[in-house]
């Protein structure tokens, strides 16, 4: 086993077509959407499956009413579990909506499954074809 410290966008040493599965939670809305989901894409090997748990942004009248529809819930489940918040961690607001992450999936990781979740999330799910269309 080989650890590598860098950013994964940048970093020479991490091999295109090379991982079976990839895994990004709550840690996208960090980077760039599109590069960080092609250079996803480009490291995995055919019939490698990406998972993907991110944030979206509010930013449509649905997004908003989704999010109000679930909010009291989403409090109530968090105060029966006695959950706090993190105050050492780094933290970034999303910037892209549920529906642009959508439509960039779509184009990058074509058959992917983008369903929205609770606590504000989104799910991604996609297995690199096995032989590439392009």
């Amino acid at each position: 086993m080989q650890l590598i410290l860098g950013d994964f966008l940048n970093t020479p040493e991490l091999k295109m077509g090379r991982f079976d599965l990839i895994t990004c939670v709550a840690s996208l809305h960090h980077m760039p959407l599109l590069p960080a989901l092609e250079r996803m894409r480009d490291l995995l090997a055919p019939g490698g499956e990406l998972r993907v748990v991110g944030l979206s942004a509010n930013k449509t009248i649905s997004d908003w009413i989704i999010s109000g529809m679930v909010l009291v819930p989403i409090r109530l489940m968090s105060k029966a579990r006695r959950e706090s918040g993190y105050p050492d961690m780094t933290t970034a607001q999303p910037s892209e909506s549920f529906t642009e992450i959508r439509a960039a999936a779509a184009t990058i990781l074509p058959g992917s499954q983008v369903r929205r979740r609770v606590y504000y999330r989104y799910t991604i799910a996609w297995v690199k074809p096995l032989v590439n269309k392009e």
